[in-house]
């Protein structure tokens, strides 16, 4: 039996020394792999952060896995590709969003509105309880499904649908006190 083959029946077995040493040799590698794909160091961290999540919660299915080096690159690769993918449908979203928009409006006003809008969303977002803001970043942000964050933080999903709803609540209540502009782009965002 190879050192692969060992430390992948160790992480599949649930064992949290061997998903460490897992998550050690491979972080950084697949960090620089994925951040030269979407050329931004954040959002390369959170990719490798959410394969390593996603990793130990299907952990039974490297059991199968005969070539670690090609399954964890080929895992970001996919990772990077969504996320490309989910920023450009963000984008095609934002440009039907503003083309609805008054026409008489100018592209910098449109601009300048999604910019306050955003603001508005941001400053909501910090004034959240810790809790319910990681859940809103999780699932809006990072397009987690619920069971996903509920694993992630040891929750039932039941408690990260009720945080999410009075997340949601809590932003669109701030945001109505603050203009119908910011209200159409929160529910841009959470639709």
């Amino acid at each position: 039996m190879d050192e692969h083959t060992d430390l992948l029946q160790r992480v599949t077995a649930g064992e949290e020394a061997a998903f460490r040493t897992l998550f050690n040799a491979y972080r950084v590698k697949l960090y620089y792999f994925i951040y030269k794909i979407i050329d931004n160091p954040t959002d390369a961290e959170e990719l490798v952060q959410d394969l390593f999540v996603r990793l130990w919660s299907s952990r039974q299915q490297l059991a199968d896995v005969q070539n670690l080096d090609s399954y964890m690159f080929i895992a970001a690769r996919n990772r990077a590709m969504d996320h490309l993918k989910k920023t450009a449908r963000e984008r095609t979203n934002h440009h039907e969003w503003l083309g609805s928009l008054d026409p008489q409006q100018t592209d910098t006003d449109h601009l300048l509105d999604y910019k306050e809008s955003k603001q508005l969303i941001d400053d909501a977002v910090r004034q959240l309880p810790p809790q319910q803001a990681r859940i809103f970043h999780l699932s809006k942000e990072m397009g987690m499904s619920r069971q996903a964050i509920a694993e992630e933080l040891g929750l039932s999903e039941n408690t990260v649908r009720n945080h999410l709803a009075e997340a949601i609540k809590t932003l669109k209540d701030h945001l109505r006190q603050h203009g119908s502009g910011a209200l159409l782009l929160l529910l841009w965002i959470i639709s």
